[in-house]
């Protein structure tokens, strides 16, 4: 049962019911019994690890030095969209990102020699610099699509993505789902394209769903409307 706040303001309260909505979503996408299903044992138990370990910062600042080439010294990856941003992801979303490029749930060669383990140094080199990509402030000037498809992205957005990466697209920390305002255009819309056509492995079947449903107009709308979200805090939009 889900209790809240009775002090909770309007904006408040609708936030702490979207979270709950989303847990719930989660158990139900996700239920305990599938252990299954899931990574090999030794694996799960390191990412579980990293996910309760205490974060060294520096220790993590050193390990990205080894990405910096493609994400770019700040995390802020490339407005053209070929690579993204990781400056300000939420901690458990690049760890299972990392999980899910080691499982081949996501297909990137150039990607999977820097998720072994022995790069990182296991789970404590893996929650040391997903935690430092955490901490990184996000760029003011992400690549963006067509300024006249913002409505419609707004549309379809608050239709089918809302109620996992919340208003503003922050994501949930507690439950994997990925702060997508901000990102770059190009690398939104790719990874969209990815998922409809079937060729990214870790999505849960409610979102491939929705996502099998739009249009690619939709698709394109969605990727610039979110791209021009600033990050949290901000009080515009973001324009090219």
């Amino acid at each position: 049962m889900l209790y809240l706040p009775v002090t909770e303001t309007p904006d408040q309260l609708s936030r702490w019911l979207k979270l709950g909505a989303a847990a719930l979503l989660f158990q139900v996408l996700f239920p305990a019994p599938v252990v299954a299903m899931g990574p090999p044992a030794s694996l799960d138990e390191e990412l579980t690890q990293a996910l309760d370990l205490e974060p060294d910062l520096e220790n993590g600042k050193a390990l990205f030095e080894m990405c910096a080439s493609c994400h770019g010294p700040d995390a802020q990856g490339s407005r053209d969209g070929v690579y993204p941003q990781l400056a300000g992801q939420h901690r458990s979303v690049i760890i299972k990102q990392i999980s899910d490029f080691r499982l081949g749930n996501r297909a990137n060669p150039d990607m999977l020699p820097f998720t072994e383990t022995d790069v990182f140094g296991g789970s404590q080199g893996i929650s040391d610099v997903a935690s430092y990509l955490a901490s990184l402030p996000m760029t003011p000037e992400p690549g963006v699509g067509p300024e006249d498809t913002f409505a419609r992205g707004e549309k379809v957005y608050e239709d089918n993505c809302s109620v996992c990466h919340d208003d503003g697209a922050e994501g949930f920390d507690d439950f994997f789902f990925p702060k997508i305002q901000g990102q770059h255009y190009g690398y939104t819309l790719r990874e969209l394209k990815k998922m409809k056509e079937g060729e990214r492995k870790n999505v849960y079947h409610g979102m491939l769903r929705r996502i099998q449903k739009l249009s690619m107009e939709d698709l394109e709308a969605v990727a610039n409307y979110v791209s021009r979200l600033p990050p949290t805090g901000g009080e515009d939009e973001l324009s090219e």
